[in-house]
């Protein structure tokens, strides 16, 4: 059986922060490592962004 107790997750998906920036439902990718941090994509075409949100403790 897997342990999940110790995952952690994001609050948002959202890329921006305030009114006017980019929108979660403009994500096109994301891009998850266990090495490095959480990336995303807005067109299939464009560079990788690391997402700016801190991942936080899963509370259980």
């Amino acid at each position: 059986m897997k342990e999940f107790s110790g995952l952690e997750y994001y609050s948002s998906i959202r890329p921006g922060k305030i009114a006017g920036d980019t929108r979660g439902t403009a994500i096109r990718s994301f891009k998850y490592s266990k090495d490095t941090e959480t990336q995303y994509k807005l067109n299939f075409d464009a560079d990788w962004y690391v997402c700016s949100h801190k991942q936080k403790p899963r509370k259980m």
